[in-house]
């Protein structure tokens, strides 16, 4: 399986080495070069996986464009989902927030049917990133309902939304923010809370609104 860590980057131009020695001492050269960086390894990995075979592949793992303050991040969200064998079910969480996570097992179960009660769980936010915002709700709940089912996720989508209790997908903030930084770095399409498409609006991907948590889910893992 081809993974962002066993792949390598393509090579650096001349107009990278020039701003990596302006990098030295310019916070916004340096910015700049570490965002052309992650650029290119994510093209190239999308290139490298967009002929895998195995569908197993690609399930359990969807991606976000998290906002560090006002700077997008492109975060990868994993999720593994198998019977428990030892008594009461293990909810392992690294890179999240524990209780937030639990809460969206609790809703997956009652609002998508989904039984997790004799599941364990273990989630993670891939390179040791942390994301605690309500905007990468959706992503952590189709990647364990994903994994649950064994349904492959499509390789080039990103998934933003808060979720709440009665399963219904809430609006976030920047947008147009998040959805930029995606479409720069080779994803084509978007699953977002319907409340924060702007009507006539011109988003630089295919941003496909939803209202629940069970619409998501049956678009993105069937």
């Amino acid at each position: 399986m081809t993974t962002l860590m066993n792949i390598k980057a393509p090579y650096p131009s001349l107009d990278d080495a020039h701003l990596a020695s302006q990098a030295r001492t310019d916070p916004e050269a340096f910015a700049e070069l570490y965002s052309r960086h992650v650029r290119s390894v994510y093209r190239y990995y999308l290139a490298h996986t967009g002929d895998i075979k195995d569908a197993e592949d690609l399930t359990s793992q969807t991606f976000m464009a998290a906002l560090e303050g006002t700077r997008p991040l492109l975060l990868e969200l994993q999720a593994l989902v198998t019977p428990a064998h030892f008594g009461t079910p293990r909810r392992t969480v690294l890179g999240a927030d524990y209780n937030r996570v639990c809460l969206l097992l609790a809703i997956l179960e009652k609002r998508a049917g989904i039984p997790l009660q004799s599941q364990d769980v273990f989630v993670n936010v891939a390179g040791g990133a942390r994301c605690q915002e309500p905007a990468a709700d959706l992503a952590i709940a189709v990647a364990s309902a994903s994994s649950y089912g064994e349904r492959a996720l499509a390789p080039d989508v990103v998934v933003l939304g808060e979720v709440g209790l009665t399963g219904e997908v809430r609006a976030i903030g920047g947008l147009e923010t998040r959805l930029r930084e995606a479409a720069a770095l080779g994803f084509g399409q978007a699953v977002v809370p319907r409340s924060s498409l702007v009507a006539g609006a011109r988003y630089p991907l295919t941003a496909t609104g939803v209202s629940t948590l069970e619409e998501a889910i049956g678009l993105l893992v069937g």
